[in-house]
């Protein structure tokens, strides 16, 4: 196969095919849902699983309705966990330890939830940070500190070439026991199995607006019209939080983040790649990054960074960018294995902090893309503690990152599920 053979077959956005639940009856449309999520990526999957379980932990019912036109999972293989100094440590940041220690709390919670069920999804540990200076080492480091991300007894003392032999990047150090990655698709398959033993439902369907009313939230999509007695939540990802931010005069932009996948490699080869199971990152942690490692499949993961341009002239320039990039790094690798690439677009939101929180008339979550997995993560327990619990201090914590899209709205003191009975159902008309 060709080059651009190559690229024209594997450039495409993943799409994940995990099932639906069957048609909407007439009393789907005539139930009014305690909470109903828009999207069909890792927000909205996260954050569906995590109200369900905190539901069923405290003893109480909450109806709860996914729609989404497709179900997706970002990259093929690895899917990096640690967030990164970019955006959400930043040193203009206001209370980067808070951050940094609910996203602590949250890796011990996630990688919990992942062992204590038995998830196979190809979960590994270790965190490489490569820099091609001594002081850009220190800087990186001394930011994953001071915000609590890592702790000092968990940095093995740096020294050169451990992991990747990354030209140009001979200072290195390992982060023991924290971050890695795993295989996103494997993950949400089996979080929505649990939501469906949990009672929650996913709807193949296409939103397509929403409306509020006093107490019932209207949602439109082309399989009709669903109810619920919440805000809904709008997880749909990148392209769509873009024009719902710009029509509230908030200016955000797309990028586009790739990751190359190989394998599964032989045994050997996978040998030769790793010493251990990993995740690397350079330096700063910003700007053009790598990252990658093969997992416990041989499968591995080599992403680069991220592009404002995802035409096919733009993607075959950076396909040979990376694919001269792993030859140099292991020679003959790219001719053996065939490559696959990976773009998904990413919201840049404003100070490039995540965008989570109660509008006037909907919630949203969403602009981590390109940041790790914990942060949706994150948003995701901050969400249902708000949704099941009535307590919003992490929920508070995100809506502070953008004031100018929050200030505006003063949410109730309780959401609307702690302040009435069970759900209900519409008569038909």
């Amino acid at each position: 196969m060709s080059v651009s053979e190559t690229v024209s077959s594997a450039c495409a956005p993943l799409n994940v095919c995990f099932s639906f639940n069957a048609e909407a009856s007439e009393q789907d449309h005539h139930k009014i849902y305690d909470k109903i999520i828009a999207g069909g990526g890792p927000a909205a999957i996260f954050t569906a699983h995590r109200i369900l379980e905190q539901a069923k932990d405290a003893k109480t019912n909450i109806s709860v309705l996914v729609i989404a036109d497709r179900l997706s999972a970002p990259c093929g293989a690895g899917s990096q966990i640690v967030p990164e100094v970019e955006g959400v440590f930043a040193e203009e940041v206001r209370n980067p330890a808070e951050i940094g220690e609910m996203m602590r709390e949250t890796y011990i919670d996630f990688k919990s939830m992942i062992t204590r069920r038995r998830i196979a999804c190809r979960l590994s540990e270790g965190y490489e940070i490569k820099a091609a200076t001594r002081d850009e080492l220190d800087y990186a480091v001394t930011q994953m500190t001071r915000c609590n991300v890592f702790k000092d007894d968990e940095i093995i003392a740096n020294s050169r070439g451990q992991i990747f032999n990354l030209p140009g990047h001979d200072h290195s150090i390992l982060v023991n026991s924290f971050a890695g990655q795993l295989n996103m698709p494997e993950l949400l398959e089996h979080l929505i199995a649990e939501i469906g033993e949990m009672g929650g439902r996913i709807e193949k369907a296409v939103y397509q607006g929403h409306t509020a009313g006093e107490n019932i939230f209207s949602v439109q999509t082309d399989k009709g019209i669903f109810r619920s007695r919440t805000p809904l939540l709008i997880a749909t990802g990148a392209l769509h939080h873009k024009s719902l931010f710009e029509a509230r005069n908030i200016e955000c932009g797309v990028l586009h983040t790739m990751g190359l996948v190989l394998g599964p490699l032989s045994g050997a080869d996978a040998s030769a790649i790793r010493k251990r199971t990993m995740a690397m990152t350079n330096a700063l942690l910003v700007g053009d990054f790598l990252w990658g490692g093969v997992d416990d499949k041989n499968f591995f993961t080599f992403g680069r960074g991220d592009t404002d341009d995802p035409g096919p002239a733009n993607m075959m320039r950076i396909y040979e960018s990376i694919t001269q990039q792993l030859d140099q790094l292991y020679p003959g690798l790219v001719q053996k294995y065939a490559p696959r690439i990976f773009f998904g677009p990413m919201l840049i939101p404003p100070g490039r902090m995540p965008v989570v929180g109660r509008m006037a008339d909907c919630d949203v979550a969403g602009g981590w893309s390109g940041m790790g997995i914990i942060p949706g993560y994150a948003a995701a327990r901050a969400y249902a503690d708000w949704i099941v619990h009535g307590r919003d201090q992490k929920l508070k914590l995100f809506e502070s990152f953008h004031p100018k899209i929050f200030a505006a709205h003063a949410p109730p003191e309780k959401p609307a599920l702690l302040q009435s009975g069970p759900a209900i159902v519409v008569p038909a008309l």
